[in-house]
């Protein structure tokens, strides 16, 4: 039991690491979207180029349109918007991964 909340607790610390470094530093890039009732996928990769997040791998099983406005939004804020918006979850690992998958909850 100590084993898996140590683990957990590890989990938390790492993504909040990965957020730190990769989605929220002062110097990181923002998002510009003016869509409506457009695919999740070109709304992600739109965002994904706009973050110059490297390497986003997208679940087959995500699917839906979204209408979002933003301008000039720090990319965390974005990526996490559009997730809860759409019930998505994002999941950073090293060497700029992002992959995203539909949310169990």
């Amino acid at each position: 039991m100590i084993g898996a909340a140590l683990l957990l607790v590890g989990q938390t610390f790492l993504s909040a690491h990965l957020a730190q470094t990769r989605m929220s530093a002062p110097h990181d890039k923002t998002v510009s979207l003016d869509v409506k009732n457009e695919d999740v996928h070109v709304i992600l990769k739109s965002m994904q180029k706009q973050c110059d997040i490297r390497n986003l791998i997208i679940d087959p099983k995500v699917a839906g349109e979204g209408t979002f406005v933003f301008h000039s939004l720090p990319c965390r804020a974005a990526f996490d918007h559009v997730a809860r918006t759409m019930s998505l979850r994002i999941d950073e690992y090293e060497n700029n991964v992002v992959a995203i998958s539909p949310d169990a909850r």
